[in-house]
Formats: C-alpha cells, structure tokens, sequence
C-alpha cells in the first residue's frame, strides 16, 4: 500500500507511464502497470487522471474518425439559374409586414442573389 502522497503517487505512475520501455499506453495498460506492483485508493481514477493530462499523449493522439474522402467539387453549371443553392436566415426581428425570416437564392454561376422576406409559420 502507498502512502497519501500526491508526489510519490504522481511519481509511480510517470515511471510507469512515461518510461521509454511503457511508451505512453493507455490508461487500462497504465493501471493494469502500476496496480501490478503498486496498490492505493483510488488508483483507477488517479491514472485516468494522469493519462488524460499527459501532454506527449495528447499532442500524438491518433484519430479516430473516419476518412473524409476525396473530395469532389460541384461541377460548373453552363448558364445562369440552372444550379441554384438556397438557405434561410432565421430569428430576425419583425418587419413591419410581419416577416421574421429571408429565404436566400443564390445562382452558382453569376453569384446573383434573390432575397425573399418571409414568414416563419410553426
């Protein structure tokens, strides 16, 4: 059993953590490390700790997400308003005719704009 102190806690788990021969593990191969040879209340949560807060872990962390793919660009449309994009822009203040949202139409060739006022009906 270790005694209550933070330093030489903190130090067990750097030697176990940190050590060129560990190289950084995760936080179960960390635990199942310092809990083999080393025993204290709450030794799960100081390691999550400790490994979560780890600066070399965090800099070299790989990623988990999915490769995004290649990206494939829209292809150019060959005259006005044959490919249009539309977006709303909502939570405005009342107008006086009582509109409270613009519905946006934009052309993707001439990048000519329509803007619509409008009501939000719910």
């Amino acid at each position: 059993m270790v005694p209550s102190s933070l330093l030489l806690k903190r130090g067990i788990m750097e030697l176990c953590h940190d050590n060129q021969i560990s190289g950084h593990v995760g936080i179960t191969k960390t635990h199942d490390i310092v809990a083999h040879t080393f025993l204290w209340s709450g030794l799960r949560a100081g390691v999550e700790d400790y490994v979560r807060h780890c600066d070399a872990c965090q800099r070299h962390k790989v990623s988990t997400r999915m490769y995004a793919g290649k990206l494939q660009p829209l292809s150019i449309p060959g005259r006005t308003w044959e490919s249009v994009s539309m977006d709303l822009i909502v939570e405005l203040l009342n107008t006086a005719d009582g509109h409270d949202l613009v519905l946006v139409f934009v052309d993707r060739l001439s990048k000519m704009v329509h803007l619509v006022p409008t009501i939000e009906s719910w």
